[in-house]
């Protein structure tokens, strides 16, 4: 937050000790400008940019992020934010890679390919298993507790919560490629379940590592919460195994409006992951490069 009362000559801007009074300082690191990319070093902090008139303190206040420094440090930050990217990842591929798979049929069936769908939602759900296995339990690894810290009960509990999730997701997604309608239901149950444990496991790292990331904490409508995903994904593990038990008792009014449901559901969980796959790549570069301090940046 930037202070500038309009009578006085000082201006002030946030730090971790507290406002920090910028009259006679100046910036002491090469900066670039956000407007015009011009260099700031030895620039005034007072005054504004000689290129493009942006407001020196804005540039500081938007560079610095005291919130960061008053927080206690991660054990391992970078570890963290590689566990959260590919944990995200690893969940993201299970549900968007099927979801796929089953609009392309669906565009296959109403131009007349049926022979071309099947082949595809089958190499697309063995392509997700693999990932949801491989990507899922290298971050799982990545987020495994390594020292003090605030984190390491939340992680290891994590790791348990992921790992048995993605465990899951992994048995459903290859049950659903095995014909017969009771694999199909069984196997879309567990790899609904799985991904719910997942994303109950993925919460808690992901809310205190998020902390330490200011696009993350200051996010609205970018910010994907853990709870609406949580939601989808009840709705979508139930209503796709009932439309398909619907099938099975020749009830085709109930099996078009369960699947519909199912499939918007699924649809709207696939976009939600794609969002946490961005935040969790905004919380991974916070991680790995840290905010500087006010006094770092000035003379």
């Amino acid at each position: 937050m930037v202070l500038d009362p309009k009578h006085t000559r000082q201006i002030r801007i946030d730090a971790v000790g507290g406002p920090v009074d910028l009259s006679g300082r100046t910036i002491g690191v090469s900066m670039p400008c956000p407007g015009c990319r011009y260099d700031l070093r030895g620039v005034p902090a007072t005054s504004h940019c000689p290129e493009c008139g942006l407001d020196i303190t804005q540039v500081l206040a938007s560079a610095v992020d005291p919130t960061v420094h008053r927080l206690p440090p991660l054990a391992s930050p970078r570890a963290v934010g590689d566990g959260i990217v590919l944990t995200s990842l690893a969940l993201a591929s299970g549900v968007v890679l099927p979801v796929v798979g089953v609009l392309w049929a669906g565009a296959a069936t109403v131009s007349g390919q049926m022979g071309v769908s099947t082949p595809v939602m089958e190499s697309l759900t063995t392509l997700a298993a693999v990932l949801v296995a491989t990507t899922g339990l290298a971050g799982c690894w990545s987020l495994k507790p390594r020292g003090a810290g605030p984190l390491q009960q939340v992680a290891r509990r994590a790791v348990v919560l992921c790992a048995t999730g993605c465990l899951l997701m992994v048995g459903g997604l290859v049950s659903v490629l095995i014909e017969g309608s009771w694999f199909m239901i069984g196997g879309l149950l567990a790899a609904g379940g799985g991904l719910m444990t997942s994303l109950a496991g993925l919460r808690a790292v992901l809310l205190e590592a998020g902390r330490r990331c200011r696009a993350f904490r200051t996010a609205t409508f970018q910010r994907q919460r853990i709870t609406p995903l949580l939601l989808a994904t009840a709705l979508a593990s139930l209503a796709l195994p009932a439309s398909r038990v619907a099938d099975m008792a020749g009830q085709q009014t109930i099996v078009l409006t369960l699947g519909a449901i199912g499939l918007i559901a699924a649809s709207m969980l696939a976009v939600g992951l794609i969002y946490l796959v961005n935040n969790a790549i905004w919380i991974r570069r916070a991680l790995r490069q840290p905010p500087p301090r006010l006094t770092e940046l000035l003379d």
